[in-house]
């Protein structure tokens, strides 16, 4: 810490005074930026001539002199991680998605934990407050995509939209069990109101293994089988 350095990178989150920047993918591609000199937003290239500091554990960038070198830029990918992978600070400052049952929806603060079964990853509100919605309930399945901050000895996603924060259900709005809260299709939908479900429409058998099975599904969702 104390070291002044120069650096270029995508801004790919806004929260207030802080903002993270990302140069390329990968682990330590990102950092967080505290007090920019002027107004950022998401896509924005810049260059930033700052100090590294420590603020309660969270690497950061202060006293920044920023430079917008162009606008609209495509942003980094996200890392798709385990929840567990998350808890560590190569990912810090870095854009993350995890997908996972919520576990405790009221860790308080605004904070929420979900797991895929190799650890908890914590989810915050600096940008978008996905307890709102009244969908994160113990059990449900999100994924989450923001960058990753640490505060209170904890790493957390941070979403910065309702994009980032999406719940698998059923979304069409046909089906019996339409959630309009979800954004990602599970195949759970059910059509009560349809003449037919998915039905065996052909067989076939020839010589040897040569046998087969055609499945015709005449509704507009995608099923699990």
């Amino acid at each position: 810490t104390g070291q002044t350095l120069v650096t270029t990178g995508i801004v790919t989150g806004v929260f207030g005074c802080l903002a993270s920047v990302q140069d390329g993918t990968g682990a330590y591609s990102g950092i967080w930026l505290f007090g920019s000199n002027v107004n950022l937003t998401v896509g924005d290239e810049v260059e930033i001539t700052a100090t590294v500091s420590e603020y309660y554990g969270l690497t950061q960038l202060s006293s920044p002199s920023v430079v917008i070198l162009s606008l609209g830029n495509e942003l980094p990918a996200s890392e798709a991680l385990g929840t567990a992978a998350v808890a560590d600070e190569q990912w810090e400052g870095v854009l993350v998605t995890v997908t996972g049952e919520v576990v405790d929806p009221a860790l308080g603060f605004g904070e929420w934990s979900l797991s895929d079964g190799s650890g908890d990853a914590r989810v915050d509100d600096r940008g978008y407050d996905a307890l709102l919605t009244g969908a994160v309930v113990a059990g449900s399945t999100w994924e989450v995509t923001g960058p990753l901050d640490y505060s209170f000895s904890n790493f957390k996603i941070q979403p910065r939209s309702a994009d980032d924060a999406l719940l698998y259900g059923c979304t069409n709005a046909q089906a019996t069990n339409y959630n309009p809260a979800a954004g990602i299709p599970d195949g759970s939908c059910v059509f009560d109101n349809l003449d037919c479900g998915v039905f065996f429409s052909e067989y076939g058998e020839g010589g040897g293994n040569n046998k087969y099975l055609e499945i015709f599904n005449p509704t507009p969702e995608p099923v699990a089988l």
